[in-house]
């Protein structure tokens, strides 16, 4: 599938983000970069680089190596009530300048899912109320951008 990887230990820089995948396609060669923690030296990382061939079949078996470190490496933690997602769906949110909440919801996948909202939503571009709890259905490689209604002031 690939060439053999370059292994570097990482020196004594500031440690941002612990874990990091890359990919940079090209037209004959993929570089793929990796940067994990250490197995066995604690507060260190080391960085793999290798090429695959930029053949689909190629690129396809990059994905399944790097499908379930995709979800741990690059998905975000879910810390806006979104909880107990799939695999494959990531959600972020973030405020707009009116100050609603925005939620953006993604299905990185081939697989359709479900998810269940956890506030009361409406979707962006219909407008159309999602109440907590509701099953949102997102499909293969789908977006759904989501908002928190203003509630009226009594």
């Amino acid at each position: 599938m690939s060439s053999p990887a370059d292994v570097v230990d990482d020196g004594d820089h500031e440690q941002i983000v612990a874990r990091v995948a890359a990919i940079d396609i090209g037209k004959q060669i993929g570089k793929v970069c990796t940067r994990v923690p250490h197995e066995t030296k604690e507060g260190r990382r080391y960085t793999r680089v290798w090429d695959v061939p930029s053949t689909t079949g190629s690129i396809n078996d990059l994905f399944g190596v790097l499908d379930g470190l995709q979800h741990r490496w690059l998905a975000p933690v879910p810390a806006s009530g979104w909880g107990g997602l799939p695999a494959s769906v990531t959600a972020t949110t973030a405020t707009s300048p009116d100050g609603r909440r925005v939620h953006i919801i993604h299905n990185w996948s081939w697989e359709p899912v479900r998810v269940a909202a956890p506030v009361d939503l409406a979707d962006v571009l219909t407008r159309n109320p999602i109440r907590a709890g509701t099953d949102l259905a997102l499909g293969a490689w789908d977006v759904r951008i989501l908002f928190r209604p203003v509630r009226e002031k009594a």
